[in-house]
């Protein structure tokens, strides 16, 4: 099975309008967290730290704070 990449679940929890291409990739994510909870999890993960930025008026850093941080996620089938 291929997982979910790093870039796709920043985009995902990131989607702020819905066009083709997001309806596009919510649609993957979708069916794919629907079939695998590892993936599952890494995705509500990443939900939690975007809306939690919002709520603190920072969701224009989640990309930049990931971006930095994600060479020290560790994750089986995260791929960047």
């Amino acid at each position: 099975m291929n997982h979910l990449t790093t870039t796709e679940i920043i985009d995902f929890v990131s989607i702020n309008k819905m066009d083709a291409d997001s309806m596009k990739l919510a649609s993957r994510v979708n069916g794919h967290i629907l079939k695998c909870d590892e993936c599952l999890k890494i995705v509500e993960s990443f939900q939690e730290v975007s809306d939690e930025l919002q709520r603190m008026g920072r969701s224009s850093e989640f990309e930049k704070i990931l971006a930095k941080n994600s060479s020290g996620i560790k994750s089986p089938g995260l791929q960047k």
